[in-house]
């Protein structure tokens, strides 16, 4: 399907002719973004409660600046919208079990 003006005003790409190719990129691209902050928060909060947060915010800032801007956003933005994710959240520990073979305990 080649750009047309409906596909760049409603910014969407053809990916496949067939159902669900788009399903399981949007949970792979869903689980790096939500399951990341996620991890974020779960990381902050032990941190916290071990009282090494300080610690934690220095050194991911001194080794890994990006991840630690990507945390703090993601902590902060996410608790107004966090309801919608539940549902997606267990979309995403389905598709991640049954298309790839993770289980769903994880």
């Amino acid at each position: 399907m080649p750009d047309s003006a409906i596909t760049k005003t409603l910014n969407i790409r053809h990916i496949a002719d067939s159902i669900g190719p788009a399903t399981g990129l949007k949970m792979c691209f869903a689980v790096t973004t939500k399951g990341f902050n996620a991890l974020a928060i779960e990381s902050f909060t032990t941190a916290y409660r071990l009282g090494v947060m300080d610690e934690l915010q220095h050194y991911l800032a001194e080794y890994n600046p990006p991840t630690l801007q990507l945390a703090e956003k993601g902590i902060t933005a996410m608790p107004p919208k966090a309801y919608r994710w539940v549902g997606e959240m267990m979309e995403i520990a389905k598709t991640m079990n049954e298309d790839g073979g993770f289980e769903r305990t994880l």
